[in-house]
């Protein structure tokens, strides 16, 4: 009983006599760095100083490493800016979007109408579909949900209600989702997107041959870099088609140039420009793909993309269009803005993620802003024929490109 208790000592002594955390100089350290150097300040009307004002109180107070988290990422919130978000969550963070998101909406008056429904996850499962309009969320109606939501700090409030009713609609990590819907034939419905959902694993790269001597490739992983003998082995098998689809629109975890660009390089015999970078401060730069590979693919090309295409997704995309490589179809992207740089605070080691880099189509467009030339409207497609939408729009695309 001695020697226990000896023990139990020893380890409260140890317990107390560890440093805690400084989170009001983690919260310094993270205000700081986004505002000498987040890209995107210009198109945020934001009072950074108020945002410390406001939340720098709740941080340095936290009682837990989670609510420290939640003070941090109400601050982040202000910047309503996806691309910028913590590394690390707690169960009752909102999911990250695009990649955690399954459903994009957008407000028409006072109406969230979804436009896109994320193909094989839970919202398209439970059959919700572009059209619908989301009445409430979790028994609250969903302007309620989105007004509570809206961050402090800005006057730029039709932005911010966009970003608020995206981020409410992708839910919390803790909680399942039960939506109220009102179909586009005026019908109403409750469905429920249970947090536990899971999608079908998809291959990094997957391939296919398509009828008329069509060849379809699909990408999934841009960060991954098996993805890259993978896809060299599916066009190698596609080598004798007459024209291909690329196939983007699943790419919403983001990605690496150390990816994007060995494929990229399939496509050209001769170096190009794909894409153009500003810091807040500094020289723009500009990207360059060079040509890989034993042969290069010179058949027509047709890229599909939809908001789910994002982060490198998005590079690749906007740099097959610039280079006139490749016709772009599709929706807007996910429109997550700038090259995301990482940093970490060091009292508690949390990490983040911030654009410091603002990126632009070659033609000078920012990228988060290109819309593509061969638009697919969900809404006006019939509920049935959604899931197959992009591809079929795709294909008669590449057979108008093949008869010119």
């Amino acid at each position: 009983m001695r020697t226990i208790f000896a023990a139990a000592t020893l380890a409260f002594a140890m317990a107390a006599g560890a440093a805690a955390p400084d989170y009001g100089a983690d919260f310094d350290h993270l205000w700081r760095t986004l505002g000498a150097e987040y890209a995107y300040f210009e198109s945020r009307d934001v009072d950074w100083e108020a945002v410390r004002a406001t939340h720098r109180p709740r941080a340095a107070e936290a009682k837990s490493r989670d609510a420290f988290i939640g003070a941090l990422e109400a601050t982040l919130e202000t910047l309503t800016d996806f691309h910028l978000h913590l590394r690390t969550n707690t169960p009752a963070s909102t999911r990250l979007v695009p990649s955690g998101s399954d459903l994009w909406a957008e407000w028409r008056g006072t109406h969230a109408i979804v436009t896109q429904v994320r193909s094989g996850h839970a919202a398209e499962v439970a059959g919700v579909r572009a059209g619908d309009e989301v009445l409430s969320l979790n028994g609250v109606a969903i302007a309620e949900r989105v007004q509570r939501r809206l961050p402090c700090c800005r006057k730029d409030p039709e932005r911010v209600r966009q970003w608020a009713l995206l981020a409410e609609l992708a839910g919390t990590h803790d909680a399942d989702r039960v939506l109220s819907i009102r179909g586009g034939d005026g019908t109403l419905r409750e469905v429920r997107l249970a947090r536990s959902f899971r999608p079908r694993a998809e291959s990094l790269v997957s391939w296919r041959r398509l009828p008329d001597g069509l060849g379809y490739i699909r990408v999934t992983a841009v960060g991954d870099t098996d993805a890259v003998p993978a896809f060299d082995a599916a066009l190698e098998a596609l080598k004798d088609t007459r024209g291909l689809i690329l196939d983007l629109s699943e790419t919403a975890a983001g990605g690496s140039t150390d990816v994007a660009e060995p494929i990229l390089g399939r496509f050209f015999s001769k170096p190009a420009v794909y894409q153009k970078g500003k810091p807040r401060k500094g020289a723009e730069w500009r990207a360059e793909v060079a040509p890989r590979g034993p042969w290069t693919y010179e058949g027509p090309l047709v890229v599909l993309v939809g908001r789910w295409t994002a982060s490198m997704g998005e590079g690749m995309a906007i740099g097959l269009d610039g280079t006139r490589r490749g016709v772009i179809v599709g929706t807007a992207m996910g429109r997550l803005e700038g090259a995301v740089f990482t940093d970490k605070l060091s009292s508690t080691g949390i990490g983040f993620n911030y654009p410091a880099e603002r990126l632009f189509h070659v033609d000078g467009t920012p990228r988060e802003r290109f819309v593509p030339a061969g638009p697919v409207d969900y809404e006006r497609i019939p509920r049935e024929r959604q899931a197959s939408a992009l591809l079929d729009a795709g294909v008669v695309r590449l057979r108008a490109l093949l008869n010119r």
